[in-house]
């Protein structure tokens, strides 16, 4: 006879699996869409085919449009694009092969993160629920409807390699290895990963140094050793051949403060993807409320901080432990998030760039906050349903607005384009060739002209030279907002006055 607490495990678990399942199902039948980040991925991965080095994708020289030359892509992980590759070499399209791809991790990480919670000591039940808002929320949900690359690769290999690193976190020499390589894989699937794997890192040695009352320094030391050698590998295998999102664009000490308290809310919203939403409600309109949701954000760090410190003072006497750990991580986490926006770094604050730590601190808060009685349980169950509605509601409307656009012939979905305008594009034989060059607006339209040369119109520089035929291929929004001049400018040897336009739908070719 099972008792009552080990039905409700049950019935939880089976509910994840079944999301999981359904969720799957849709983006099988449907297909997915693909962001842009995802794109540039795939290609490089296209560039590799046709014979470039490892992540370099090739397109026309800005020097002189009619040559080529070829660019290492090190704002992106390799992961993302070579994770599908592997699937789609077994005869997967290639949205098909970033299904498979997210089925994989998706249930990787569930498991994982079962794992490594039972791992810190939370009860079965404590991390079935765990595990149901995690698959209930808009951010596991996601990648189902809109491949998200490095973001769903991440879900699935955090909790493996936290829990190899809790497990060794002794550091002895063999451990010390093999955690090295840990963090090599969370870079492989997702740059952001390095901030994660050395902040765990750190979070392990930590407690030799304070508030031990002897200081003990081999563990400090082997984390340190371990820092140096994959950061400086890192450093001179990847950054330094490129740009990321993390490059110092300036200098902004006025966001230290503000942006430290933002990512502590971030880091809570992330868990029930309430960030998201509030972007959808706030920023997410065609005439949005706010220009950003930092305010949102900053104003939410003081209720975000008395929770922290509620959960903290329940867990102390039964997982200090886990509750030093997921501490010590997250201050060291947020405090390299704060610093990437004080030297304006490309990126902005919300909930999935602080979602590793969200799933790490999920845990504790639903261990304590499954104890509140009286209208605090109220309060409880209600924003776990708005969260579990809300991520089934996106899931729910991705497909439809999938089903509205059209397929490509790799198999995933065109988010900003319509079938007619698409098989235009694909049918006139002027794109291709050796002296033809053809301007895109984004690069996902890059993976159905295989054989053109391609310049993707979002990189803010010049273009030199000429070809025979040059097809600049524009959405009607930028003649609107004046980015289509922009553009046609930016080809410097071309005289402006002399472009032909033909509109189709919503689109305008400019041809020279």
């Amino acid at each position: 006879m099972f008792d009552a607490t080990h039905r409700t495990c049950l019935i939880l678990y089976a509910l994840v699996g079944a999301l999981l399942l359904v969720y799957a199902a849709g983006a099988f039948v449907v297909g997915p869409s693909m962001t842009s980040d995802s794109a540039w991925g795939f290609l490089v991965l296209d560039s590799m085919t046709d014979g470039a080095p490892f992540n370099q994708w090739t397109e026309p020289d800005p020097d002189d449009i009619a040559e080529d030359h070829q660019t290492f892509q090190a704002a992106w992980a390799p992961g993302q694009y070579l994770l599908p590759a592997a699937a789609e070499r077994l005869g997967f399209t290639l949205g098909a092969a970033t299904n498979v791809v997210t089925l994989i991790f998706s249930a990787l990480g569930l498991l994982g993160w079962h794992r490594l919670y039972r791992a810190w000591g939370f009860p079965p039940l404590s991390c079935a629920m765990a595990l149901a808002v995690i698959a209930g929320g808009k951010l596991f949900a996601l990648p189902f409807g809109i491949y998200n690359g490095g973001e769903v690769l991440l879900f699935g290999t955090l909790p493996w390699f936290t829990l190899l690193l809790w497990k060794a976190r002794a550091l002895r020499p063999a451990q010390a290895v093999a955690i090295g390589l840990g963090v090599v894989v969370l870079v492989f699937v997702k740059l952001s990963g390095l901030v994660f794997g050395l902040a765990a890192l750190a979070a392990i040695a930590a407690p030799d140094l304070w508030p031990s009352p002897v200081v003990k320094m081999r563990r400090p030391v082997t984390a340190f050793a371990i820092a140096l050698v994959v950061s400086g590998a890192f450093y001179v295998c990847w950054t330094s051949r490129g740009w990321t999102a993390a490059d110092v664009q300036g200098l902004h000490p006025e966001r230290l403060l503000t942006h430290a308290a933002a990512g502590v809310s971030a880091a809570l919203t992330s868990m029930l993807s309430l960030g998201d939403l509030a972007a959808r409600v706030f920023t997410g309109l065609n005439d949005p409320i706010l220009p950003s949701l930092d305010p949102i954000y900053i104003a939410a760090s003081v209720p975000a901080l008395a929770l922290l410190f509620f959960v903290s003072r329940r867990l102390r006497p039964s997982f200090p432990d886990y509750l030093r750990f997921a501490l010590t991580l997250s201050a060291i986490y947020i405090a390299v998030l704060t610093i990437v926006y004080v030297v304006d770094g490309a990126i902005i604050v919300e909930d999935r760039h602080y979602r590793p730590i969200g799933l790490v601190l999920l845990i504790g808060v639903v261990h304590v906050l499954a104890a509140v009685r009286g209208p605090g349980r109220v309060a409880v169950i209600g924003v776990a349903a708005l969260s579990f509605t809300y991520g089934v509601a996106s899931y729910a409307n991705h497909l439809k607005e999938n089903l509205a656009h059209p397929r490509s012939e790799r198999g995933f979905r065109y988010a900003n384009l319509s079938r007619p305008v698409l098989d235009f594009l694909k049918s006139d034989p002027s794109l291709v060739g050796p002296r033809s060059v053809v301007v895109v607006p984004t690069p996902e339209l890059r993976l159905d002209l295989r054989h053109a040369r391609v310049i993707v119109g979002d990189q803010v520089q010049t273009w030199h030279g000429r070809v025979d035929r040059l097809t600049v291929v524009l959405p009607n929004k930028y003649l609107e907002d004046g980015s289509a001049n922009w553009l046609l400018g930016a080809f410097v040897d071309y005289d402006q006055a002399k472009w032909v336009k033909h509109s189709f739908e919503d689109f305008t070719w400019f041809v020279q």
